[in-house]
């Protein structure tokens, strides 16, 4: 695991915590906004498929992600860990 990308995620993380709305938001749309945030600037496309899929599409290969398995945004150490495992190409 890459140190950087890792405080890249926690700083993220830690931006998006601290949005006024964020506890007001299901955690489908927590994990949505945090996905959106941290591949805004990577050049990558994020489709919706339904409430709990998202493809994106990066650099010429396609991510799928059931939002079924992530972790509760709210518990940071659990979903950080599942962020380094699953969002890092």
């Amino acid at each position: 695991m890459n140190a950087i990308k890792l405080i890249e995620l926690e700083q993220i993380y830690n931006f998006i915590a601290e949005y006024p709305e964020i506890l007001s938001k299901t955690n489908f749309d927590r994990i949505r906004t945090f996905i959106s945030v941290y591949h805004n600037d990577r050049g990558s496309e994020i489709n919706i498929c339904d409430e709990n899929f998202l493809q994106i599409k990066y650099h010429g290969g396609i991510m799928s992600l059931d939002l079924n398995s992530v972790p509760n945004f709210l518990h940071k150490s659990d979903f950080i860990t599942w962020c380094t495992n699953n969002l890092i190409h």
